[in-house]
């Protein structure tokens, strides 16, 4: 019970890496090949000794759990992670969008700004790519140079040369104002 406990845990410490995209899955992913070969001489000792059914499906669920483990490598989270980041996080990009808005020489931010809470951009920065008060664009980083989180003061969807890049693969609306944009 104790092994099935502590790779379910492994499983979940391993969701938890892939889901925030940490560089602690290089190193954990070393312990989770170690894990398999664990995970396969366990179910083969106790698989020949085991005489019912329910003991021999026991003795698999750390393999299922491995393998679950390596499947997930394939997953696709960052859709998923950006709905949720959106849900938590667009009352606080709100605000800081708002506190732009307030300055008085908006127009010296164009660029990138620093934001007040790390865990809002994948970088902690935000690119302002439209300075103006009427048409401000923001984007916050999901991964740098390819998937962003943008707003716009227009609710449209801003065009490639906006922000300034060769070409935008696909976009998809979060909420009002705010697209969820693929770049190239």
């Amino acid at each position: 019970m104790k092994i099935l406990l502590i790779y379910l845990a492994g499983f979940l410490l391993w969701l938890g890496l892939l889901w925030f995209d940490s560089f602690w899955q290089i190193p954990f992913f070393t312990l989770l090949i170690g894990g398999l070969f664990f995970a396969i001489y366990l179910a083969v000792k106790e698989f020949r000794q085991k005489r019912k059914w329910s003991g021999r499906f026991y003795c698999l669920a750390p393999l299922c759990l491995v393998l679950l483990s390596f499947a997930a490598l394939f997953w696709e989270l960052t859709d998923p992670k950006v709905e949720v980041d959106h849900f938590l996080f667009q009352e606080q990009r709100m605000k800081f969008i708002e506190e732009l808005r307030q300055r008085k020489s908006l127009e010296t931010y164009d660029g990138t700004v620093k934001l007040p809470h790390w865990w809002l951009s994948n970088t902690g920065e935000a690119e302002i790519f439209d300075p103006s008060a009427n048409y401000l664009t923001v984007g916050f980083w999901v991964r740098r140079g390819s998937w962003i989180v943008v707003y716009t003061a227009m609710d449209t969807v801003p065009t490639a040369k906006e922000l300034i890049c060769g070409e935008i693969l696909s976009a998809r609306k979060l909420s009002p104002h705010w697209y969820y944009l693929h770049i190239n």
